[in-house]
């Protein structure tokens, strides 16, 4: 697997009982239209840096021989109070700490309450386990 591997929790999945829908406010939305996307000749499967994915994914083997985990991963944006897919201003691997421009809070979160978000996520993972 070229990817970082994680399990989520059953608890994830029924998570889908407590989300709620709000209204389309106006400007509204398009109307949601059912099945798969039609694809578009601008969809490129393969992107367009094929160099650099390949750069990267020879990172994250790396990485991953070394330990990393998915729950390692989602520690390290949890603890540092980031969101994994905004857009930034710089990449995750370049943080720059509390004045970094996606730190979200300037609240602290303590290393206790970061793994216990990250257990109750992946199922693979308990408190015991270290990330």
């Amino acid at each position: 697997m070229k990817y970082i591997p994680y399990k989520l929790s059953y608890k994830v999945i029924d998570w889908k009982y407590f989300w709620f829908y709000v209204e389309n406010q106006t400007p509204a939305l398009p109307d949601r239209i059912l099945g798969p996307p039609t694809p578009k000749d601008s969809w490129n499967p393969k992107g367009q840096n094929l160099a650099q994915i390949n750069d990267l994914i020879g990172k994250i083997e790396h990485l991953k021989k070394k330990g990393l985990t998915g729950a390692s991963v989602m520690m390290n944006w949890i603890y540092r109070r980031i969101q994994p897919l905004q857009h930034r201003a710089n990449f995750g691997f370049l943080y720059a700490g509390d004045d970094d421009p996606g730190h979200l809070t300037i609240d602290k979160i303590t290393e206790a309450d970061a793994l216990h978000r990250v257990c109750r996520v992946l199922e693979e993972y308990s408190r015991s386990q270290n990330l």
